[in-house]
């Protein structure tokens, strides 16, 4: 995640700068780190170029389907829950 940033830092006229704030922003709810979390997706959805929730729903959908791991389950379901409170719409 530190290089994410470093790259932000060096390069913050990329036409992909959504996408690596969305990486961060991505890290950080693996992480549980809700505020910042909040910070960076607000970041990449403030540049208006990525209409990344749709593709988050559907990513847990289909994570969700695919494994019967227990502690992967209960990681993106508190992810999907967060999405839902974000008042994100279902699709």
């Amino acid at each position: 995640m530190a290089s994410v940033e470093r790259a932000i830092r060096l390069s913050p006229r990329d036409p992909d700068l959504y996408l690596w704030y969305y990486v961060v922003c991505h890290a950080h709810t693996h992480l549980a780190r809700d505020a910042a979390t909040i910070e960076w997706c607000l970041k990449s959805v403030g540049t208006g170029k990525m209409f990344w929730h749709v593709w988050v729903q559907q990513m847990v959908e289909d994570a969700l389907a695919s494994s019967d791991n227990a502690t992967f389950r209960k990681e993106y379901e508190r992810i999907a829950e967060g999405v839902r409170k974000a008042g994100l719409p279902e699709r």
